[in-house]
């Protein structure tokens, strides 16, 4: 199914299903009142949902780590589309994952029915929906048959009726800070601070054979990462083509032995291929755009130099690695997705129009014939900021002075 008609769907078709479930909650706690687990130790099951978005799941991280420890006896479960499998098959966040492919109506449909007669099966207490606004997360949860069913409530969206432990979404916080309000709403705990580190397992032992082949045979000379691709959730995130040009290009004349290594799903292949047939010379540059599984991109981000990227998912991997990066924001706000990074910069500005994403709307966005959000970072305003990252120093030399 494409993102469109996903959208669609659960605007209109998810009113009236969740208007049908108000309604049998309402009867069936007249009939059954609701017992819940009073003790956490007494939690058994916790499903954890969030199906969009590798950026936003690994944000999550500091919120499966609080649940972990206040549920000490429960089972965690993450439920999530298929095409984060292979990250989950390498990054054990969550003691067993499930996963729905929504490739086709069809087996959207068949593979929702069999991972919820799983989690019936299992017999969840807890279900923290992690989508924004989304009906049919709000659904899915339901139907896991978990009685406590925490997500993001607003006045304005029907599927706050189906929550137990409803959480306020507060533009101004960081989305992983927002996750941690879940964590509030069903422990009683209260959280101080608004930083939370994302770490990751490094995987530069295991695959450094790997890195050093995609390389080329030369895995000690630094590299920069450069992700010119943005999900196909919105790809206006792009900065203009042209521009990543300009910039790379400044970057070789400056520092003549810099090496690009260009990452990228295979589907994006062939835009990064049009991105590097515009580079002035194409000495020390590496597409690997659809050469890397989950490991090897980890090991390749936690090695660069620096990571140059639209906003989108590698920014936040490269993040639990503390990777130099630079950020290109336009279309959704820092405030919200900055990388939890101190070495990171972000060039965002602060257009009225911007951000146009809106959570609020399943993430619906105006299509702009010129992204001014975007157009208006200049190459000047990304060098200085690269100069400000300490941009041709050694990485670790960096570090040592602060």
């Amino acid at each position: 199914m494409t993102i469109t008609l996903m959208r669609f769907l659960d605007r209109y078709g998810g009113k009236i299903v969740i208007f049908l479930l108000v309604l049998w909650d309402f009867v069936s706690r007249l009939v059954r009142p609701r017992r819940n687990p009073r003790d956490p130790a007494d939690v058994r099951v916790i499903v954890v949902e969030k199906f969009f978005g590798i950026g936003s799941i690994v944000n999550a991280v500091p919120l499966l780590g609080r649940l972990k420890e206040h549920y000490p006896n429960a089972r965690i479960i993450f439920v999530t589309f298929s095409s984060h499998k292979n990250f989950f098959d390498v990054v054990k966040l969550a003691d067993e994952t499930l996963y729905i492919n929504p490739a086709n109506v069809l087996g959207f449909i068949i593979d929702n029915f069999a991972v919820l007669w799983a989690l019936r099966r299992k017999k969840a207490d807890i279900c923290v929906d992690l989508e924004f606004f989304s009906k049919y997360s709000m659904i899915f949860s339901f139907l896991t048959g978990a009685k406590i069913r925490a997500g993001f409530f607003s006045y304005f969206n029907v599927r706050s009726a189906l929550l137990t432990h409803p959480t306020a979404f507060n533009h101004y916080k960081h989305i992983s800070r927002a996750y941690l309000a879940m964590y509030e709403a069903l422990s009683g705990d209260r959280i101080d601070g608004e930083q939370h580190e994302i770490t990751l397992p490094s995987f530069l032992g295991s695959h450094s054979e790997r890195l050093k082949e995609l390389l080329g045979g030369d895995n000690g000379k630094p590299y920069i990462a450069v992700n010119v691709n943005a999900s196909a959730l919105c790809t206006f995130r792009r900065w203009p083509t042209a521009r990543f040009v300009q910039l790379l290009d400044a970057l070789r004349k400056r520092q003549p032995d810099t090496q690009f290594v260009f990452i990228g799903a295979p589907g994006e292949k062939p835009y990064v291929d049009g991105v590097i047939g515009l580079l002035r010379e194409g000495h020390g540059v590496i597409n690997a755009a659809g050469r890397t599984d989950i490991p090897l991109l980890l090991a390749l981000l936690e090695k660069a130099d620096l990571l140059i990227s639209n906003d989108s998912g590698p920014v936040h991997l490269a993040a639990a690695y503390k990777t130099r990066t630079l950020v290109l924001f336009g279309p959704e706000t820092p405030v919200l997705y900055r990388p939890l990074n101190e070495n990171a910069m972000v060039l965002y500005k602060h257009l009225y129009c911007s951000p146009c994403i809106n959570v609020l709307d399943n993430k619906s966005f105006e299509e702009c014939a010129n992204v001014a959000c975007l157009e208006s970072i200049s190459v000047e305003e990304a060098l200085q900021a690269l100069e400000r990252l300490g941009v041709g120093q050694n990485r670790n030399e960096k570090y040592l002075a602060g």
